[in-house]
C-alpha cells in the first residue's frame, strides 16, 4: 500500500477526475434548485446587492440562502457572461414559472424554457446550445469539494495513529456518489461541507494539541461558524456542538474559556453583524428563517403523502437515505436497488461497528472517547434538525446532512476498521483498500450506468 502522503494526492486527484466527469455527464440545471442558485450568483452580479424575497420574490426558490458562496462566485460569473441582464431575466421568468409563482413568465424566454410536458423523462429543462458555457459555473463546488476532503484528512490525520483510517475516512467522503453529485452542480452545499469540515479539523486540533485548547481553537471555531452562518444556516447546528466540544475539553480553567468565549464570539458577530442586520431590515428576523417559511409554503405539503404520520414512517427515511448516499437529477434518476443495499450494507456495519468500539474502549483514556462524543452529538444534533424541518415541510433530501458529511464518514470507518483490522494497521490498510475499491466502483457505476444512460434515453423532443 502507498504511503499516506501519495495515497491521500492519489484520492484527491480521483476525486477530482470523478467530480470533473459528474459535471460533465449531469446536463445543465438538471440538479435540485440549479436554476434558482445560479440566478442567485446573476442578481449579485447585476445589482451588486442580496436579493429581497417578497410576496414576488427576487430570485424565486434559493433567494432565502445566505450569501457566502455566491458572491465568491461572482467573479467567474462576469468573465463568463459578462454584465448583461438577458440572462438573469430569463433566468427569473424561469424560476418563477418553476416555483409556480407565474406559470406563463417562462413563456418569454429565447435561451431556457422548462415544461415537463414538453420533454422526456428525467428532462426538466431545455436551455439552447448558446448557454452551454454556464457548466462552468459548476467549478466553484467542485473546489469546495476538494476543500473538504482535504480538511476531513488533515483531522484524522491528527486523530488517528493509524494512517490508514485518514484515507479510509477521505475517501467514504469524496467517493460518495451523492457528494460527487453535489460537488458537481451550482448549489451550496459543497460549501457547507467544506466549512463543516473546517469545523472538524478545529475540534481535531483541540483534542490533540500536546499544549491543550488554545486561544485559537475558540477563534477558529468561532469564525467558521460565523462564515456557516453566511453560507447556510444548517451549519448552526455542527458549529454549535463543535465550540461546546472545543470548551468541554479545554482544562484551563472557567476564567480562561469564558474569556476565549467570548472574544471568538466578538470575532464572530463583527464578521456577521451586516448580514443579520440586512436580515432584520428585509425579512423581519436575524436569521432570514421567515424567509425560509415563506418559501416552504410553495413546497408539497405532507398530505400528499398520506399524512404526517404516514409520511416518517414510510418515505421519509428510505428518502433521505437514498438520497444521502446515491439519487440524482431532481430527485428522479436513481440507481438499481442493489446499490442502495450495498450503502445499507456498509452504513450499517460502520454504525454497529462504532456503537459495540465505543461500549468496549468506555474506560479509555486519551482523545478518543471526547472524538465518539462530538461525532454522536453533531450527526445526532443534525439529524434532529433536519427531522425538525420534515415535520414543518417535506424536504428527505440527504444532501441537507452534507454539512456533517465529514463527521459521518469519520463514525462510518471507525466502525469499519472495528471490526476487521484488530488494532492491526496491516488489516486496515487492507479493509481501507477493498472500502474504497468498492466505493469507487460504485461511483463509477452511477456515473456511467445510470446517469449518462438516463440523459442518453431520455431525448428532448
Amino acid at each position: 500500500m502507498a504511503p499516506p502522503p501519495v495515497a491521500a494526492a492519489g484520492l484527491l486527484v480521483t476525486f477530482l477526475l470523478l467530480g470533473a466527469a459528474y459535471l460533465f455527464a449531469v446536463p445543465m440545471f438538471e440538479t435540485p434548485d440549479e436554476p434558482s442558485h445560479l440566478e442567485y450568483i446573476a442578481f449579485v452580479s447585476a445589482t451588486s446587492r442580496l436579493p429581497v424575497y417578497g410576496a414576488r420574490p427576487e430570485v424565486p426558490g434559493e433567494g432565502i440562502q445566505p450569501p457566502f458562496s455566491y458572491v465568491l462566485s461572482v467573479p467567474l460569473f462576469r468573465a463568463l457572461v459578462g454584465r448583461s441582464r438577458m440572462l438573469l431575466d430569463e433566468l427569473h421568468r424561469l424560476n418563477l414559472s418553476m416555483y409556480d409563482y407565474d406559470a406563463e413568465a417562462v413563456g418569454a424566454n429565447e435561451l431556457l424554457y422548462h415544461s415537463s410536458l414538453r420533454l422526456r423523462p428525467p428532462y426538466y429543462f431545455t436551455p439552447k446550445a448558446e448557454v452551454a458555457y454556464l457548466r462552468h459555473m459548476r467549478w466553484p463546488s467542485l473546489a469546495f469539494g476538494a476543500v473538504a476532503l482535504i480538511c476531513t484528512y488533515l483531522a484524522c490525520l491528527r486523530l488517528f495513529t493509524d494512517p490508514a483510517i485518514p484515507i479510509l475516512v477521505a475517501g467514504l467522503l469524496g467517493l460518495n456518489p451523492q457528494f460527487l453529485f453535489r460537488s458537481a452542480c451550482v448549489s451550496n452545499d459543497a460549501a457547507a461541507a467544506a466549512i463543516g469540515a473546517g469545523l472538524f479539523l478545529v475540534v481535531a486540533a483541540a483534542l490533540t494539541d500536546p499544549a491543550g485548547v488554545r486561544r485559537s481553537h475558540y477563534l477558529w471555531a468561532a469564525l467558521l461558524a460565523a462564515v456557516g452562518l453566511l453560507t447556510k444556516i444548517s451549519l448552526l447546528v455542527g458549529a454549535l456542538v463543535a465550540i461546546t466540544t472545543v470548551s468541554c475539553v479545554d482544562r484551563r480553567g472557567l476564567r480562561a474559556r469564558v474569556m476565549d468565549t467570548g472574544l471568538g464570539s466578538a470575532a464572530a458577530l463583527l464578521l456577521v453583524a451586516p448580514y443579520l442586520a440586512w436580515n432584520l431590515e428585509h425579512h423581519g428576523d436575524l436569521t432570514g428563517m421567515r424567509a425560509f417559511w415563506q418559501t416552504a409554503a410553495q413546497l408539497t405539503a405532507h398530505d400528499e403523502f398520506g399524512g404526517l404520520v404516514r409520511y416518517f414512517t414510510g418515505m421519509y427515511w428510505r428518502w433521505t437515505f437514498e438520497s444521502y448516499w446515491s439519487r440524482f437529477g431532481w430527485l428522479n434518476v436513481y440507481p438499481p436497488t442493489w446499490v442502495y443495499l450495498a450503502f445499507l450494507t456498509l452504513t450499517g456495519a460502520g454504525v454497529l461497528g462504532f456503537a459495540r468500539s465505543a461500549y468496549a474502549s468506555r474506560h479509555q483514556a486519551g482523545h478518543l472517547p471526547a472524538l465518539r462524543l462530538y461525532l454522536s452529538a453533531t450527526i445526532l444534533a443534525t439529524i434532529a434538525t433536519h427531522i425538525y424541518l420534515n415535520v414543518r415541510v417535506p424536504q428527505p433530501q440527504g444532501r441537507h446532512l452534507l454539512p456533517v458529511a465529514p463527521e459521518i464518514a469519520c463514525l462510518l470507518a471507525m466502525g469499519i476498521v472495528w471490526w476487521t483490522s484488530s488494532g492491526q494497521p496491516r488489516a486496515s490498510w487492507r479493509t481501507t483498500a477493498w472500502v474504497l475499491g468498492a466505493l469507487f466502483g460504485l461511483a463509477v457505476f452511477c456515473l456511467l450506468q445510470v446517469i449518462v444512460p438516463a440523459y442518453a434515453l431520455g431525448v428532448r423532443s
